[in-house]
């Protein structure tokens, strides 16, 4: 039986470009679908094949409620999304972490949240975050699918 890991995740043709929001069990998978341009519709119309953020969840009806909400989003907080947790903009397709980008509130109990509440606007983890500051996506291959580099501290505390 596979395993199954609910993400929500954000697609692009390139920086600042077109993007795509969706929702998967199988994150990994489901990217290189996209990539291969075995999903049909929109990412395959518009090239859209880097992913550029994604968060990890417990269940998947809190993926599937979180994406709807980003979908409803300006285009300009959905970039300011990317950005504080993916400044280069880099393809994060081979460093997917489901441990440290999972979120450890529950949106199903909490229908009230909204776009600039406390914790929606970055990923939850300080490893996952400060493994993409300050490297470029030319050096991003030092990672080998870590959920964090070698050498760095794991921190699993939420961080605001």
């Amino acid at each position: 039986m596979e395993e199954k890991f609910p993400a929500v995740y954000i697609l692009a043709h390139k920086p600042h470009g077109v993007l795509y929001v969706g929702v998967t069990s199988a994150l990994w998978n489901r990217v290189a679908a996209h990539k291969q341009g075995e999903v049909k519709g929109f990412t395959q119309k518009y090239n859209v094949k880097l992913l550029v953020w994604y968060e990890h969840h417990h269940f998947i009806e809190n993926a599937i409620k979180r994406e709807k909400q980003i979908k409803e989003w300006k285009r300009e907080w959905k970039i300011e999304l990317i950005e504080n947790f993916n400044p280069a903009w880099a393809d994060l397709h081979d460093w997917i972490d489901p441990v440290g980008t999972l979120v450890e509130f529950d949106l199903a109990k909490d229908s009230g949240l909204r776009r600039n509440d406390k914790g929606l606007g970055a990923p939850h983890s300080g490893a996952s975050r400060n493994l993409l500051q300050g490297r470029s996506s030319s050096n991003l291959s030092s990672l080998h699918r870590l959920p964090f580099a070698p050498g760095e501290e794991y921190d699993e505390g939420i961080k605001d």
